[in-house]
């Protein structure tokens, strides 16, 4: 048992290394308004490149850390009927392959879904989303 709770406390410690590194990136990207493209790991271990912007960071009702953000390009996993490839998506950190954040150089001062170009979709909530809990970190339209 005392090997198990070992190997158990690295493994931990492992993940909690790589989500930092994403973590920091997530809040650099928050707080600077640019795009980014990430490597994603679905639920069946397929890799997917997602080109989003993020509004939110913060944690899941289930207790994983996650961020709110607007795909604007890339691809899903084939199988989910009706998902596109753009609109409002969540997304775990630890899901997120660490050291594949890549900035883009576009930056953005209103949400996507805020533009008169986006149509009748939802538009961003101001107010937050509905599946985080605690403290949240959000994007700041009100700093240049």
């Amino acid at each position: 048992m005392k090997l198990y709770n070992i190997y158990k406390s690295i493994i931990l410690e492992e993940k909690t290394l790589l989500t930092e590194g994403v973590r920091d990136e997530i809040l650099k990207a928050i707080k600077g308004k640019y795009n980014v493209w990430f490597k994603y790991r679905e639920d069946d271990n397929t890799v997917t490149d997602r080109y989003v912007q993020i509004y939110d960071l913060g944690m899941s009702k289930g207790g994983n850390e996650m961020i709110s953000a607007y795909q604007l390009g890339g691809n899903i996993k084939p199988s989910k009927k009706g998902n596109k490839a753009y609109g409002w998506k969540q997304f775990r950190l630890d899901k997120i392959i660490d050291g594949t954040i890549k900035p883009v150089n576009m930056t953005y001062n209103k949400p996507v879904s805020d533009l008169p170009s986006y149509g009748a979709g939802p538009k961003f909530n101001k107010t937050g989303n509905k599946n985080m809990v605690g403290q949240i970190t959000k994007v700041n339209f009100n700093e240049k």
